[in-house]
């Protein structure tokens, strides 16, 4: 119920080729590139082996599209930990390895891998290292934040059990506060200790020196969601020169979206660098009608494309090398779709 296909064009955009390059998986999210060439598919599932399923589930998997006899024989690179993954993005520099996790009851962490050998090809990262979870101090929850600009200082905290079989699903390794009953909130108390979550921790990408990660919304009136404070999406740029997380976009919630707003975007999910210096280019899966919005430099929205075939969420936007091509795919019908530029300002 899961996997990926790799699909080849040639410098027309005409199907030179399709074939599936990685089965056998489950619930398979957004994924990212490497810096090498291949791809690192995450699955969103924290499924256990048992019953109809006889392997656990919840690992990221690499998929060469070069080589199609290097995707027969998958192996769950376990270091990366087991999760409910939703995107991948890798340092080129320092080798690092960011994954986010799109979770509830408590919400899920941004997580960074360092391999113990600087990772440099295809199974590289299969060599270990070590799984952190990030926390900024005196920060339960990054929801809190509204205001585009606001730093914070980011630390890194050791996983105690990156597997997730025996002590239960990371992000309840560490301390969380169950708001099921928002009169009376209970703390559980983990072996990790206190650390910093964000709702629906979605898209990531590395451009500019920097990790870029969206949180896509938070609804305190739901039961389910423990947030601190409601927000409708933030995107966050993670820099590792300064150790520090910024907020650069803000998406407020958007009341009418049917209606009069909407072209007005709110929920932000996958990303990708943007055609202009600095920008980005978001993936949205928020209320009524979907978009594909720019997000400039400094933080100023407009929208690009609009759904205008369904209400179903864009999915895995990203840009051809030269730079000449967007992809994305809409998620419900299946569809992927080649958007020729020049792109301008």
């Amino acid at each position: 119920t899961g996997g990926s296909t790799t699909i080849v064009v040639d410098g027309d955009n005409r199907l030179v080729d399709q074939t599936v390059s990685l089965a056998g998986t489950l619930l398979n999210c957004s994924g990212g590139p490497t810096p090498w060439g291949t791809w690192l598919s995450g699955e969103e599932s924290e499924q256990t082996a048992g019953g109809a399923f006889t392997r656990h589930h919840g690992y990221v998997f690499e998929v060469d599209p070069l080589n199609p006899a290097s995707n027969t024989d998958p192996q769950p690179l376990t270091a990366l930990g087991r999760f409910a993954h939703e995107a991948v993005a890798v340092d080129p520099h320092r080798g690092h390895v960011y994954l986010t996790e799109d979770a509830v009851a408590p919400a899920g962490l941004l997580y960074r891998f360092t391999p113990a050998q600087l990772p440099n090809g295809l199974h590289t990262l299969r060599n270990g290292g070590l799984l952190e979870a990030l926390r900024v101090p005196g920060v339960e929850d990054l929801s809190v934040y509204r205001t585009v600009g606001t730093t914070l200082a980011a630390r890194w905290k050791p996983v105690p059990d990156p597997t997730a079989l025996a002590q239960g699903p990371i992000r309840r390794q560490f301390t969380y506060v169950d708001r099921t009953n928002r009169r009376a909130p209970v703390t559980h108390r983990g072996p990790g200790g206190g650390i910093t979550r964000a709702r629906k921790l979605e898209g990531l990408w590395w451009s500019g020196g920097k990790c870029h990660v969206v949180s896509s919304f938070a609804r305190t009136g739901n039961p389910q969601d423990w947030s601190v404070a409601a927000h409708d999406g933030q995107i966050w740029s993670y820099d590792p020169a300064r150790s520090t997380l910024r907020l650069r976009a803000f998406f407020p919630r958007n009341l009418a979206p049917s209606g009069a707003g909407v072209d007005v975007p709110d929920g932000p999910d996958n990303l990708t660098a943007g055609p202009q210096p600095g920008s980005l280019m978001v993936a949205e899966d928020g209320g009524g009608t979907q978009h594909l919005v720019l997000v400039t430099a400094s933080g100023q929205k407009s929208v690009f494309a609009r759904n205008a075939l369904s209400r179903s969420e864009f999915t895995g936007v990203t840009f051809s090398p030269d730079g000449g091509t967007l992809f994305v795919g809409i998620q419900d019908e299946g569809y992927v779709f080649a958007i020729t530029g020049p792109f301008t300002a």
